[in-house]
């Protein structure tokens, strides 16, 4: 009987063994597997995130960078607008000659004729630079204005025309001076592109 008692006790602790080494293999380590797996897992989302991180700062100050150019685009439009616009030009000059106390007398409007640019004079590597605008995209509309008050209004109405929303060229003017009144004579080309 103390055969059997020791057997079944070596049998009871091999049963223990084995259920413990059983359990290892079949629950905890596919556990720590899946654990490892994890980690690796979590450590690759972690470098795509810090990736994406650096790819959205950069996705950020490129959208920076576009807004400048869009509002550079915006003045540019409005200097140089796609359709001539005069109509809104005039009652901008009206306005500007207003507030100086000028009045405007006439306003004549030519007939847009192609303009002609110049090409660059060279690039950065000394070749000869391509022009700003094709040819036949940019226009040139001549206007003729005669506007008379006193002195210092005149001078700003023509300055208001060289520093104005609008890319406008002033070609040439007169003066005529009659005592605390004086008239002018403007010649002045609009751009407008096609």
């Amino acid at each position: 009987m103390m055969i059997s008692k020791s057997v079944q006790g070596i049998v009871a602790v091999l049963a223990i063994v084995i259920i413990v080494v059983g359990g290892m293999l079949l629950g905890v380590v596919p556990a720590l597997e899946r654990t490892s797996e994890a980690r690796v897992g979590l450590s690759a989302a972690q470098a795509q995130n810090a990736e994406s991180a650096t790819t959205l700062d950069l996705l950020q100050a490129q959208r920076a960078d576009v807004e400048t150019l869009l509002d550079a685009q915006t003045k540019i439009r409005l200097s140089v607008p796609n359709l001539p616009g005069v109509g809104v030009f005039v009652t901008e000059l009206g306005r500007s000659a207003a507030t100086q106390g000028v009045g405007v007398q006439s306003v004549t409007v030519g007939t847009p004729t192609a303009a002609t640019i110049a090409p660059a004079s060279s690039t950065s590597d000394g070749a000869p630079g391509d022009a700003p605008v094709a040819d036949g995209e940019l226009f040139s509309v001549a206007i003729d204005i005669s506007i008379s008050g006193p002195y210092e209004g005149v001078i700003e109405v023509i300055g208001a025309l060289q520093t104005g929303t609008r890319l406008t060229s002033l070609t040439g003017f007169t003066l005529s001076i009659d005592g605390a009144n004086v008239s002018a004579q403007l010649s002045v080309l609009v751009y407008v592109l096609a």
